[in-house]
């Protein structure tokens, strides 16, 4: 091949890597949540009112697993309550787009919170354990988010509570700090 066309592609790709600005993932991701809120309204309510957290599954993996919208709240500091949406893509300014029709609620109890030594945490779980359609998530929002409603029992704080919530705000700091709101 002709050293001077070999020339101009090397220098073609060059320039093109040169030009490539790197990705700030987390970043990226942080400025979607933020704006992914404006968009799931349900989401939005659950962090002005529980300690929560929200992330994208697989958030900026390409042919991966679906992605998916995530927002952990705790209720009562025993229950883990988790909203997942399946993430369809992304408006133009980087906002998620969501199926809120197949928004599904899970809900656990903690039973037992361990820490170790290097601060990881292991949860064993109770018996209480539910998950919610997108209508019946849509009666527990209009019900003032009353867990009692859905048969949630009233237990005492489980001991590690405080821990579990530290250890979702040091993979999230941007959304710290995770503290009790004016749940029921």
């Amino acid at each position: 091949m002709n050293p001077l066309i070999l020339f101009r592609i090397f220098a073609a790709v060059v320039l093109a890597a040169a030009s490539c600005k790197p990705r700030n993932i987390a970043a990226d991701h942080a400025a979607a949540v933020e704006k992914g809120y404006k968009k799931i309204p349900v989401a939005e309510e659950m962090r002005e009112k529980f300690p929560a957290v929200s992330f994208i599954t697989h958030y900026g993996m390409k042919n991966t697993a679906t992605q998916s919208w995530n927002t952990l709240i705790y209720v009562r500091g025993r229950h883990e309550v988790v909203l997942n949406i399946p993430v369809t893509g992304y408006d133009a300014e980087g906002a998620p787009n969501v199926d809120l029709a197949k928004a599904e609620l899970s809900l656990v109890e903690m039973e037992k919170i361990e820490t170790n030594a290097t601060q990881q945490t292991t949860i064993s779980f109770g018996d209480f354990q539910k998950k919610l359609s997108a209508a019946e998530l849509e009666a527990l929002v209009k019900s003032g988010w009353d867990f009692n409603t859905i048969g949630m029992p009233e237990k005492p704080p489980v001991e590690g509570y405080e821990k579990r919530l530290r250890y979702w705000e040091g993979l999230y700091p941007e959304q710290a700090p995770m503290e009790a709101k004016g749940e029921k």
